[in-house]
């Protein structure tokens, strides 16, 4: 979350500089590395965020139907392939 907002500021100053460039004639380079890691910065974090949700999600439906393993644990498979298991901590 941090990351999308700090990629929303450096897309805005970016272009804050950019139009001031302009009157200025220096500093465009500086102004579009400002946007465009910014934009990275943006997309990152919103993938990352897919990544966390999946994750957790996945975590919580293996919790639910995972089998315990007697060492404090929980296993379940994943996918179809018998041999892809996941094997989560069941105390949280």
């Amino acid at each position: 979350m941090f990351g999308i907002l700090l990629g929303i500021a450096a897309i805005i100053l970016g272009a804050l500089s950019l139009k001031k460039t302009k009157d200025v004639g220096a500093g465009k380079a500086f102004a579009l590395t400002g946007i465009i890691t910014g934009a990275v910065s943006v997309l990152i974090s919103i993938s990352m965020l897919f990544v966390y949700i999946s994750f957790f999600q996945t975590t919580e439906k293996c919790l639910e139907v995972g089998t315990d393993d007697g060492h404090g644990n929980v296993v379940c498979q994943i996918g179809d392939n018998p041999n892809n298991r996941m094997t989560v901590p069941a105390h949280r």
